[in-house]
C-alpha cells in the first residue's frame, strides 16, 4: 500500500459510532482525520484545515444536506477543491445521479466493510495527488512560457503584456511612465569571434545587472537578441536616463570582465509615455532614440522628444 502519512481526510458524519469506526479505519493506515457534524463546522473545518479528501454523508442534521455542502465547497478559498465520497444509507439512483452532477469521486453505501473504505480513499488521494502535479505542470509551463531560457529574465510575450497594462494604467490615472531600452553593442561580433557560448555569459550578466539597478516597482526582460526593456512606472524620462546611465557604466566596467579583451559597452534609448499614447507607439519612439544613441557611436543613453516636440532625440553620453 501507498504512503498515506501525513494526508488530510475531513469526515463529515453525524453518528458517533460510524465516525469513531472510520476515523479507527484511517487512522491504522496513517492517515489524520478532521470530524464536523453539521454544515456550517464541515465548511469551516474545510477552509481551514485544506483536506486531501472529504468524506460527506448524504443526510446531516443543522438544515445543510451533504449535496449542499459539497455545492458550497466550490465557494470557499481553496488551493485546490478536495475529491469528495459521498456516505450513504441509500443507494438510490437519485442520490448517485446528484453526487456525479456535483464532480463526486465515488459512493459508499454502509454498512461497508474496512478495506473498501481504505480503497476509495486511497484511490480519492490518488486522483488529487495526480490533480496537484498537473497543476504545477501548467503552472511551469506558462512560467516557462514568459522567461527567456538563457537569462531567465521575463521574455518579450510577458513584456508586451506589461508594457501595454502599464500604459493603460498610466495613462488612465494620469501618471508618469517611462521606457528604456538597451541594446549590448556589437554583441553580434562578439558571437562570432567568441562563440554563443561567451555571448550567452555576457547576456546573463547584462540581464544581472539591469535587475540589481531597477527598483522593485519596475519589470525588466529581454526583449530581443541583444536588447532588453525595463518599464519604470511613476518615473519621468529624466528618471529613466539615470538609470540608464548606472546600467551603461556598470556594463562598461563590469560586463566583459575576463570574457572579452575590450569592455563590453550597451547603448540605451529612453522615452516617456506622452497622453493617449499606446504602447506601440511608445516602444516605437523608444527604439528611435535606441538608434540614435547606436548611430552617434554607441555607449550612450539617448532620450527621445515627446511626440508634440517634433524633434529628434537627443544624446546623453555622460548618463
Amino acid at each position: 500500500m501507498e504512503d498515506l502519512t501525513g494526508k488530510r481526510v475531513l469526515l463529515v458524519e453525524d453518528s458517533a459510532t460510524a465516525s469513531q469506526m472510520i476515523t479507527a479505519t484511517l487512522n491504522s493506515v496513517g492517515l489524520q482525520v478532521d470530524h464536523a457534524d453539521t454544515g456550517p463546522t464541515a465548511l469551516e473545518l474545510a477552509q481551514r484545515s485544506n483536506p486531501n479528501c472529504i468524506l460527506l454523508d448524504v443526510e446531516l442534521p443543522g438544515g445543510m444536506s451533504g449535496f449542499e455542502i459539497c455545492a458550497a465547497l466550490s465557494e470557499l478559498d481553496l488551493p485546490l477543491l478536495p475529491p469528495v465520497i459521498f456516505i450513504t444509507a441509500k443507494e438510490g439512483d437519485d442520490n448517485k445521479r446528484r453526487a456525479l452532477a456535483l464532480g463526486a469521486y465515488g459512493f459508499l453505501v454502509k454498512p461497508f466493510e474496512e478495506p473498501e473504505l481504505i480503497a476509495r480513499v486511497t484511490g480519492a488521494l490518488r486522483i488529487q495527488s495526480l490533480q496537484i502535479e498537473l497543476a504545477e505542470a501548467r503552472s511551469q509551463i506558462d512560467r516557462m512560457s514568459r522567461i527567456d531560457p538563457v537569462t531567465g529574465a521575463l521574455n518579450r510575450t510577458h513584456l508586451a503584456e506589461a508594457l501595454g497594462h502599464a500604459c493603460s494604467v498610466a495613462d488612465r490615472y494620469g501618471r508618469p511612465l517611462s521606457i528604456l531600452l538597451g541594446d549590448i553593442d556589437h554583441l553580434r561580433v562578439i558571437n562570432d569571434r567568441l562563440g554563443l557560448v561567451a555571448g550567452d555569459r555576457i547576456l546573463r550578466r547584462f540581464s544581472a545587472l539591469m535587475a540589481q539597478a531597477c527598483r522593485d516597482a519596475d519589470t525588466a526582460g529581454r526583449f530581443g537578441s541583444g536588447e532588453f526593456l525595463v518599464i519604470c512606472p511613476e518615473t519621468d524620462v529624466g528618471g529613466a536616463s539615470v538609470l540608464a546611465g548606472r546600467i551603461r557604466a556598470g556594463t562598461e566596467a563590469t560586463v566583459g570582465t575576463d570574457i572579452t579583451s575590450a569592455p563590453v559597452t550597451a547603448s540605451f534609448g529612453c522615452a516617456e509615455q506622452a497622453p493617449g499614447e499606446g504602447a506601440e507607439h511608445l516602444l516605437s519612439r523608444c527604439g528611435a532614440a535606441l538608434e540614435a544613441a547606436k548611430f552617434g557611436g554607441r555607449n550612450r543613453v539617448c532620450i527621445a522628444s515627446r511626440p508634440s516636440a517634433n524633434s529628434e532625440p537627443h544624446s546623453d553620453s555622460s548618463a
